[in-house]
């Protein structure tokens, strides 16, 4: 059988037509989390904190994000994002903590959605108020008739945290970078010298965050506490809440997904 590499040969050439296959996984660092539905997003802008018009942007929030190859072992990447918890953060109490800053968005729970101030910033605790309210009552400024209205607005600085503590775990870093160089900013943002000609560990790259919302899932879960004032007729009725799509309660008990969405 004539070879059908036969006519790519030149004249004076020899080739050899022993065919070479070479199969080498990919192994990639991180990991990559399952797509989740949400019953609602939360929208933290963080403009206060970076600036509106920052280079930037959200990337101002880290003190270190930057990637580059191992120098001494060509199998590692070093991933380096810094961010300060809130006790750490200087401007946490006068550019975030007491300003509003979240919006909120609709997903699952649509029925009666209007009832929530959308279009309106406010902080966090009035967020997680109106979404509860939302659950048991179908009306989001129903939160009235919830009794320890104060302890919903102690969460702030635990999502925060969590985005700090979350940035400084190798997988998650890791898995940034996978996301990161999948958005093509890997090669187009490199600074002169940095990644040229195959030297990819020289010199740390930034990233460059700039229109891009780092977003985390978060799942609000709780008990009913009946008031003794209540009837077992209205504590039946709480317990099973009015249908308002995504979660439902089950026997008084609440457990909503919500997407955390930072962005400037």
């Amino acid at each position: 059988m004539t070879s059908i590499y036969t006519q790519y040969v030149a004249p004076d050439a020899i080739f050899i037509n022993n065919l070479l296959t070479i199969t080498q996984d990919v192994d990639v660092y991180g990991q990559h989390l399952k797509q989740r539905e949400f019953d609602y997003t939360f929208r933290i802008n963080v403009s206060g904190l970076v600036g509106s018009s920052a280079t930037n942007g959200i990337t101002s929030i880290f003190s270190n994000a930057s990637f580059k190859q191992n120098a001494t072992n060509i199998e590692n990447y070093d991933v380096n994002l810094t961010l300060a918890d809130h006790t750490s953060f200087a401007s946490w109490e006068s550019l975030f903590n007491n300003v509003s800053t979240t919006t909120i968005v609709q997903c699952l729970s649509s029925t009666n959605f209007g009832t929530f101030n959308a279009s309106t910033k406010s902080k966090i605790g009035d967020r997680l108020l109106e979404v509860v309210a939302h659950k048991l009552f179908g009306h989001a400024q129903a939160h009235a008739a919830i009794k320890n209205d104060t302890s919903f607005y102690n969460h702030d600085a635990s999502i925060w945290d969590h985005l700090s503590t979350s940035v400084a775990t190798e997988e998650f870093r890791h898995d940034i970078f996978n996301q990161y160089v999948k958005l093509g900013r890997y090669n187009t943002n490199n600074p002169s010298g940095a990644g040229v000609n195959g030297d990819d560990k020289a010199t740390d790259v930034k990233f460059n965050f700039a229109d891009i919302t780092i977003d985390f899932p978060l799942q609000l879960n709780g008990t009913m506490l009946f008031d003794e004032s209540l009837t077992d007729a209205d504590k039946t009725l709480l317990k099973t809440g009015p249908e308002v799509g995504g979660s439902k309660l089950t026997n008084g008990n609440y457990d909503v997904p919500i997407l955390i969405r930072f962005h400037t």
